[in-house]
């Protein structure tokens, strides 16, 4: 099977901050906060409902720099975090939660979600 659209912006997004000199741990720790707080957004969004899963004050930035220092994070790794902002600023407009609501109306309707997974 090709690789998927997800994959590529991923991979898109790697040589970016690779270019951009960011170290290959500060990526992986960057993108792993950035995921379980995603995850964490969709399961608040599940839980409580639709008006309640912006996060202004957490972003994987400001965690990497309290646990770890801005001494310990090289400045090409934390301009390439600053220029991530734009898609980490707060979650309303994130796209798990409401990826999660697509998939509960198509079980709810008895649709076949099959093809939403494997989209080219």
């Amino acid at each position: 099977m090709g690789s998927s659209r997800f994959d590529r912006w991923a991979i898109l997004l790697g040589v970016f901050l690779y270019k951009g000199g960011m170290a290959l741990w500060t990526a992986g720790f960057y993108f792993l906060i950035y995921y379980l707080l995603a995850l964490s957004i969709t399961r608040i969004r599940a839980e409580v409902g639709p008006p309640t899963h912006e996060m202004f004050v957490i972003r994987p930035r400001q965690f990497l720099i309290s646990v770890l220092g801005s001494r310990r994070i090289s400045s090409p790794s934390l301009t390439m975090m600053s220029l991530y902002y734009t898609f980490n600023r707060g979650g309303r407009a994130h796209p798990m939660p409401h990826t999660l609501e697509g998939f509960k109306l198509s079980n709810t309707a008895k649709m076949c979600s099959v093809p939403f997974l494997f989209w080219p």
